[in-house]
């Protein structure tokens, strides 16, 4: 792994930290009904973090 793609783990494992983070406070406004599509948005989002990790711990 070259340093390019050290510093873009890192930004990755930053996002997730952050974006699992701010869950706890998001969540119990994204359940409200009226919200639903950002719900499913914050969940896509969570997803394609956590597959890009899985992916390139593949590599």
């Amino acid at each position: 792994m070259d340093a390019k793609q050290k510093r873009l783990l890192l930004m990755l494992n930053g996002a997730i930290v952050i974006y699992e983070g701010i869950s706890d406070e998001l969540l119990p406004l994204l359940y409200k009904p009226e919200n639903r599509h950002l719900l499913t948005a914050f969940d896509l989002i969570g997803s394609a973090l956590h597959w890009m990790r899985q992916e390139t711990e593949k590599a």
